[in-house]
Parts: structure tokens; sequence; C-alpha cells
């Protein structure tokens, strides 16, 4: 009591400055306590994620900054996450493409045997149709020609192709046919016989006829030789006979006699003929001639026919110029 009294017993303004200076010293020592006390709370409770009070703006500030630090992470957990999902589902979708791929590629290997298959066997199959298209073919180009082989043999005798009758043996012989209706002047056919090239000419083949051929280099060959044609060249003639009123010819022996029967002089008159063989056809493909020259009117001339022998001889062409 006695305090308060000399207190009151003071003049009025020493109490005021006394009130001050205690307040003073409350703001030095209380208030900065205050805010360190404030600063932990705020790291605390920022921490544990829950609000000061009389602190909202700032605590929303760092709850924000947390939350879309937050929302940063979770975004960026949720790309990755939705990358690695993504990233999965490319790696499915991959393995789903490369098995597709692998299937294509099996599918696509498959179908290249199977069409390396078909083309084999198209292959063979088109092979097998052009030889027997070349075979049909070469039958066909054989009978469609104007002068053929028909049969084939061999001939052992007189060689008769070259005019010296010498002895041969086992040459080749083949029947050759003129399938025209002109007089065949002369005909090359051209053959392979067991590989070997030969060779037959005939010459004055009257129409729809045929002859036995010898090749003309004496070829001998065996009882299975396989003759394969090549090639035939042939030159006709029109308007050939083989007797006529106009001239006659008579046969005694082997001396043949021309007769001039008009009452022109004729020149360059001439007889072809050609030997008979015994099965009817004509044999050789040589043609045997005689020129008697220019016969006046009623004139006969007689000369020698060196191969003309009666009835295993025929005259196949006689001709001359007015």
């Amino acid at each position: 009591m006695e305090f308060f009294k000399k207190i009151r017993s003071k003049p009025a303004w020493m109490g005021l400055a006394g009130i001050l200076v205690i307040a003073l010293v409350l703001l030095v020592f209380l208030i900065p306590e205050k805010n360190t006390t404030m600063g932990e709370t705020d790291v605390s409770q920022m921490n544990s994620g829950g609000v000061l009070e009389n602190e909202d703006a700032g605590a929303s500030e760092v709850s924000e900054k947390g939350t879309e630090e937050s929302t940063a992470d979770d975004k960026t957990d949720a790309e990755e996450t939705s990358a690695d999902e993504t990233s999965g589902k490319k790696s499915s979708t991959d393995g789903k493409n490369s098995k597709k791929e692998t299937a294509k590629e099996t599918s696509a290997e498959k179908n290249a045997e199977t069409s390396a298959a078909k083309k084999i066997e198209k292959k063979e199959s088109t092979a097998a149709e052009s030889t027997q298209a070349a075979v049909q073919t070469e039958k066909e180009t054989e009978e469609a020609l104007e002068v053929t082989g028909s049969s084939f043999s061999k001939f052992s005798g007189q060689f008769i192709e070259d005019g010296t009758d010498e002895l041969v043996e086992n040459v080749a012989a083949m029947l050759v046919t003129n399938n025209s209706d002109q007089f065949l002047d002369l005909a090359t056919l051209q053959y392979t016989i067991n590989g070997k090239a030969a060779t037959f000419v005939v010459t004055g083949l009257p129409a729809g006829k045929s002859a036995w051929v010898l090749e003309e280099n004496r070829m001998t060959i065996s009882d299975n030789a396989n003759f394969k044609y090549q090639d035939c060249v042939t030159s006709f003639k029109d308007g050939v006979i083989a007797s006529s009123d106009k001239v006659t010819i008579k046969a005694d022996g082997n001396m043949l006699t021309a007769t001039n029967n008009t009452k022109k002089t004729l020149k360059n008159v001439f007889v072809y003929y050609k030997s008979v063989h015994t099965d009817g056809n004509f044999f050789g493909g040589i043609t045997y001639m005689v020129d008697f020259g220019t016969l006046k009117s009623g004139e006969s001339v007689e000369s020698l026919a060196g191969h003309y022998v009666k009835g295993e001889t025929k005259i196949v062409r006689i001709g001359w110029q007015e």
C-alpha cells in the first residue's frame, strides 16, 4: 500500500514514462519469441498438412504450392505411369504387330512356296505341252508337206544315186512321196539319223507317186535307226507329160527310138525315165535322161539308154521345143 501511495504521490508524467518503459520491454522480449515459434509451427503444420489459425493466407499459399507440387508430382507420376502403360500397350501392340508380321511373313513364305510349286508344276506342264505341241506341229508340218518321207529302211545292192552302180550294204533308204498335183522336178530332204545329218535327193517324180531314195552319202544304219525330219526344199513343173501323139518313144532292149509325128521341126527332144522297184514304187532319186536332139517332121532318131530295161524302168517325162 505504501508503494502505491508513493507512486501516486509522484508527478503524473513519471507514471506514464514508467508504463512506456514496461511496454517496450515487453515488446522486445515477447514479440521475437512469438515470431520464432510461429515459424517453427509453420513448418511443422505445413509438414503435417494442417492450416494455422490467423495464417490462412500463408498456409494456403504453401498448401496450394504444396498441392501444386504434389499435383505436378502426381501428374508426372501419372504421365510416367501413362507412358509406361502406353509403352506397355505399344510393346504389346508391337508384339502383336510382330506376331502379325511373323504370321504375314510365314503366310508370304507359304504363298511363295505354293506359288513356286505352282510355277514349277506350270513350267513342267508347259514344257510337256510344248514338247507335245512341237511333236504334233512337226507331224502336222511333215504331213502338210508336198513331199514327205513315209517309210524308212536300209538297202544293200547297187548304189544307183550317183550312176556308179557300186555295191553297198545297209545304206539308209527312205520312201519319198510327191503329195502334190504337179511334177516334182527336184526335192532335197534333210533328216537326222540317230542324230547324224542325212540328205535324200529325188528328181523327176510324177504327182502322187513315190520313190525309194538312198542317202546320197551312202550312210550305213542299223535295224533300229531313228529318222527325224529337219527340212525340205522342192521345185515343181507344170504341164509335164509322159506320152504324146506328137512324139512317140519305142524301146528295144536298152535302145530308145523317138519319132516326130508333127509337120514341124522339133528341137531338143528328150525323154526322162526312172527305175521301178519290185513293190511298184520307183527306185532311186536319180532320173535318167536321153537327148534325141532336133527331129524334122516324120523323122525318127535312135539312142542308147544305158539304164533302161523294159519292165524295170518307166518313162516319166518327154519334151521338146517347136
